[in-house]
């Protein structure tokens, strides 16, 4: 049982540091405006016959520079507690706002970086987020994928990558009150890559990716 988990876990931190974590900003903060969030969640997989969705826990940071874009960075707390510093940090830009029933339209590429303090083990990942997004209200509804590149040979394992180029397509709604916003997310891990002959049965509805659930909560200053 202890090896099942410590395999869960390698695991789940693997999938979760290649398909990074929720799209917590897919609007453009105002400027000079701040916020931080808090999210949980992953990859629903199957641990001892039970649909378990993966605990990772992050924090993010983000700051508005104009009307248009915003700065942003993710540290991943439980890949640190097993000893993997992960963080992500990029910009978010809104090419079209929206109106009435047209979306709006952001992108917002990043870097990934993932190490264990060993230089040969260190990976850094390009990956970018395409976001539509619709108002409702005060409260948003939003929908994109994304893409990351893997440039190396191997992954976990010692095993070879066949996917270079991963993506993973997410839908989510975000409720806005006067003092907090909290998120729901719905995401697709890696649809490209098949999900079989691997130590953990992931929650999917074909036989390959994952299907992964993330709650969030933002407080903007």
């Amino acid at each position: 049982m202890q090896v099942k988990f410590y395999k869960f876990i390698s695991l789940f931190i693997c999938i979760s540091i290649i398909s990074c974590g929720p799209a917590n900003f897919v609007s453009p903060l105002k400027k000079e405006q701040e916020a931080i969030t808090i999210s949980l969640g992953g990859p629903i997989a199957k641990l001892e016959g039970y649909n378990v969705p993966m605990p990772l826990l992050s924090t993010s940071y983000a700051k508005g520079i104009d009307s248009l874009t915003s700065l942003y960075g993710t540290f991943y707390i439980t890949s640190a507690l097993f000893k993997t510093f992960h963080i992500d940090g990029g910009f978010l830009y809104q090419f079209i706002a929206p109106y009435n029933f047209q979306p709006g339209f952001s992108i917002s590429p990043f870097f990934i970086l993932m190490t264990n303090l060993n230089l040969p083990d260190t990976k850094l990942y390009p990956s970018t987020n395409l976001n539509l997004y619709w108002k409702l209200n005060n409260d948003l509804i939003y929908t994109g994928t994304n893409l990351t590149v893997e440039f190396s040979s191997k992954k976990a394992f010692n095993e070879s990558v066949e996917n270079h180029f991963l993506f993973s397509p997410f839908i989510g709604y975000q409720l806005n009150t006067s003092s907090l916003r909290y998120s729901f997310e719905i995401k697709y891990f890696l649809p490209n890559i098949s999900n079989q002959d691997i130590v953990v049965d992931y929650f999917s509805f074909t036989s390959k990716g994952a299907i992964g659930f993330y709650f969030s909560i933002c407080k903007s200053f």
